[in-house]
């Protein structure tokens, strides 16, 4: 396997962790450039609800991205494509909690598990290859520039990297990936786009749904 996520009946996470199949088949990840994973385990399910799951109570937007984290691995059986979910609102509004909150469901390697907007749109082309099937973070949509929000949030929700050409001039393999992200921001997408006097599209509303991070009474 080239990626995580779905391989037939086996769902895998590197380095090695899988799940379902026939029990007669092995899938080993060969990442072509393997590095540290983001994935990892750190303590017990018991901690977690002890220590995180405890403090969601009541807040509906913890709870709302502790739901969105549980998506990722039912894309695919489902038929559906990938989608965005953007928590919007002021610095102090939680906004980041809630990212490294859903992100707890999925470990987190050494170098941790979000990404920030701030990363080239090639850059998240092979961040979002390597979580297909997972769960992608993405922190402070502030920070990106606004031609390249616009073109990431479509690549990101349709599915597949930019087309190129090799040394040879034959086209490269483009990378592709299901997945679901979730993204926070002082500015929600439509004010970004203004910034260099662009709207957004309607198809981009689709795949990044925006929500208030603010909930009114929790920080």
């Amino acid at each position: 396997a080239k990626r995580c996520g779905w391989m037939g009946d086996i769902y895998l996470l590197p380095p090695t962790w899988t799940v379902g199949g026939n029990g007669t088949e092995r899938v080993v990840y060969m990442a072509p450039r393997p590095g540290p994973s983001p994935f990892g385990v750190n303590g017990s399910l018991d901690a977690w609800k002890e220590s995180i799951g405890v403090l969601a109570r009541g807040n509906s937007r913890l709870c709302f991205a502790l739901s969105v984290a549980t998506v990722p691995p039912l894309l695919r059986p489902l038929g559906m494509d990938s989608i965005g979910v953007h928590f919007v609102g002021s610095s102090s509004s939680g906004k980041t909690t809630v990212g490294e909150v859903a992100a707890s469901m999925w470990g987190g390697g050494p170098d941790g598990y979000l990404i920030s907007w701030r990363a080239t749109s090639n850059g998240l082309e092979g961040v979002a290859h390597s979580r297909s099937d997972a769960l992608l973070v993405l922190d402070e949509l502030g920070q990106v520039d606004a031609k390249q929000a616009d073109d990431t949030v479509y690549m990101l929700g349709n599915g597949v990297g930019k087309q190129r050409a090799g040394d040879s001039g034959h086209a490269r393999i483009t990378q592709n990936w299901l997945v679901c992200f979730l993204s926070t921001g002082e500015l929600g997408l439509e004010a970004k786009l203004r910034e260099v006097g662009m709207r957004p599209k309607a198809g981009q509303e689709v795949r990044m749904i925006e929500i208030p991070a603010d909930t009114g009474c929790f920080g």
